[in-house]
């Protein structure tokens, strides 16, 4: 499906979504660099040196939206830098 000479794929039946522009990558990119570096900043605490797993549920939650973050800005077609 084109449109305004754009190529779109039509995942799973859903209308396109028009693609992003540089300035919106990289203002993405910058949001999830620093949303990243937040979350990784504190990854590790004196409760996780504790537990044969090596991090707590609340360090564990963060790594898991780090991926989630990491995962979307693939999908998106965005370099994270961080």
């Amino acid at each position: 499906m084109t449109a305004a000479g754009h190529l779109y794929a039509v995942p799973d039946q859903h209308a396109p979504e028009p693609p992003l522009s540089e300035v919106q990558r990289d203002v993405l990119s910058m949001v999830f660099g620093f949303a990243i570096d937040h979350l990784a900043e504190g990854s590790f605490c004196a409760d996780c040196d504790t537990l044969a797993e090596g991090v707590c549920s609340d360090h564990a939650a963060d790594q898991d939206r780090i991926g989630d973050f990491l995962a979307l800005a693939r999908e998106l077609g965005i370099e994270v830098v961080s």
